[in-house]
């Protein structure tokens, strides 16, 4: 195994085990959920905007493979930069 995807690995398990930000947001701005009939993934996205329409706080749930949850924590661990 090469060491991008040993690296690759760490950080599914990584996210996987310990996921950021995960539970819904009360109050939010924005909301989305979606399923992937195919697998049976499922998730729910929460989402806070300040007065700069930057995202300020990224809060999810849902249920899948240790890669569904994985990305659903990966973007949310650092949202402060990101413009709507």
């Amino acid at each position: 195994m090469s060491e991008f995807e040993q690296l690759y690995r760490e950080v599914i398990l990584d996210h996987y085990k310990a996921p950021r930000n995960h539970g819904l947001l009360d109050p939010n701005d924005a909301v989305a959920e979606g399923q992937n009939p195919l697998c049976g993934d499922e998730v729910s996205l929460d989402l806070v905007v300040d007065t700069e329409g930057r995202i300020s706080e990224v809060g999810f749930q849902g249920q899948g493979c240790a890669v569904s949850r994985a990305w659903r924590s990966r973007p949310a661990r650092s949202p402060h930069s990101r413009r709507n």
